[in-house]
């Protein structure tokens, strides 16, 4: 799936690096088309492992141009965001629907 060019107008986070390891409290990216959280923990090397909580929300213009992408995500919540987990490694991510 072809993913867009896409723009946010801002982002924070809030996390703790002990050694390799980052944990994300709260990571927050706010744009027009789409709205990314993030939380969770992930081990800052290339074979590190990843431990994340993610959620997005759509745009109803991205949601008509990525229905195929969408489709896989199965759950909302009730404000309207995907949830899913990113696990595997930084080098290899592996989403789980």
């Amino acid at each position: 799936f072809p993913v867009p060019d896409l723009d946010f107008e801002q982002g924070w986070i809030e996390g703790d690096v002990k050694g390799d390891r980052l944990t994300i409290k709260k990571l927050e990216l706010d744009g027009k088309e789409l709205k990314v959280r993030v939380s969770g923990d992930l081990v800052m090397r290339e074979r590190g492992t990843l431990n994340l909580a993610v959620k997005l929300k759509v745009s109803e213009r991205l949601a008509k141009e990525q229905a195929g992408l969408l489709s896989l995500l199965k759950n909302r919540d009730p404000e309207g965001f995907y949830l899913f987990s990113l696990g595997g490694t930084v080098a290899e991510p592996m989403p789980r629907l």
